[in-house]
């Protein structure tokens, strides 16, 4: 059986390509595993653990409307290297910062050298690396991933965790999946650990997280968090309102604040109100453009996906979190 999504193949071309191409960028490497199988007692046979292998005929079957076949899926046990510890172990906003540009930089250098999309950027699959005095950033969990020749299949159905979830994603209404998604889930996962806090230097009390604008990322059906996030990210103003103004230190440390602040609103621009694009893909609300003579609805996110417009965004995105890891200050 194809597996379309076969982690342990992306892994393997990740640990080929990669080091042809990059100076210092952590990438996982794969040491060892594969699919699981089991035995039969009855038959003695043994099964990879499958979705073909357990639903049968139930497998080559249809959902009720007939369009979404079951997917196939393969249980895999892998042994990677490097060791991390989860995302919210940071010690503090710096690290943060330079943990999530680690990631993006791993990110970037995938897309561009391996033709491999990650598609699931959240705080699960992130990982804090301690290599001595230095901390790094470990992107993981590629079971999502597609290659770049894959991304303009319609309704390629939605991937991810809702709260970091782009609204592309999360409404999956047939706009061709690209990196700007990921990097949106990015501004996201920013933006709910600024908010809400790291374990070590304190978070928000749950009452008080429960009455925080981005609570609503994480409620409802994907089409209600969806516009959520439009509403949220409909101008920079909104967005400092709804979301930045609530950036959090329990130790009151407003030079941290600040520069998470400044982070946040520069992804922002580049994301939605870049300089070096048309107008055609500023913002996150469909409007109305005149063509030829006509006013036609204009879909901001279909423009961005253009690959001159993908191009040119991610080259701005790659910048900014390059500068901040390298300057802290």
């Amino acid at each position: 059986m194809d597996d379309t999504r076969d982690e342990v193949g992306f892994l393997q071309t990740i640990g080929n390509e990669l080091p042809k191409h990059t100076g210092d960028v952590l990438y996982p490497e794969l040491l060892g595993g594969g699919r699981v199988s089991f035995e039969y007692s009855d038959t003695g046979a043994t099964v990879d653990d499958t979705t073909a292998s357990i639903l049968g005929d139930l497998y080559n079957s249809e959902s009720a409307d007939g369009k979404v076949p079951i997917s196939f899926r393969a249980h895999k046990r892998l042994v990677m290297s490097p060791v991390g510890e989860p995302l919210k172990t940071a010690k503090s906003f710096d690290e943060l910062i330079a943990v999530l540009a680690d990631a993006m930089l791993c990110h970037d250098a995938v897309w561009r050298h391996c033709g491999i999309l990650h598609r699931d950027i959240s705080d699960n699959n992130i990982l804090v690396v301690r290599q001595g005095e230095r901390v790094r950033g470990l992107l993981i969990d590629f079971d999502n991933a597609i290659t770049n020749r894959e991304q303009s299949a319609t309704r390629p159905g939605r991937t991810g965790t809702f709260p970091f979830m782009s609204i592309n994603n999360l409404e999956n209404e047939g706009v061709p999946r690209t990196a700007l998604d990921d990097w949106e889930s990015l501004l996201y996962v920013l933006c709910f650990y600024a908010t809400v806090g790291l374990e070590c230097i304190g978070r928000r009390e749950k009452s008080d997280r429960e009455r925080l604008p981005i609570r609503k990322w994480s409620t409802g059906y994907a089409e209600d968090v969806a516009g959520s996030k439009r509403q949220h990210l409909s101008s920079k103003a909104t967005f400092d309102k709804e979301v930045t103004r609530h950036f959090y230190s329990a130790r009151i440390d407003e030079r941290a604040v600040s520069r998470l602040k400044n982070l946040a609103r520069e992804l922002y621009t580049a994301l939605f109100n870049n300089p070096r694009c048309d107008s055609s893909c500023y913002g996150v609300i469909n409007d109305y453009k005149m063509l030829d003579g006509k006013q036609v609805l204009n879909n901001p996110f279909v423009e961005r996906a253009k690959e001159k417009n993908v191009k040119v965004i991610v080259e701005d995105l790659v910048a900014i979190v390059s500068r901040y890891q390298s300057n802290p200050e």
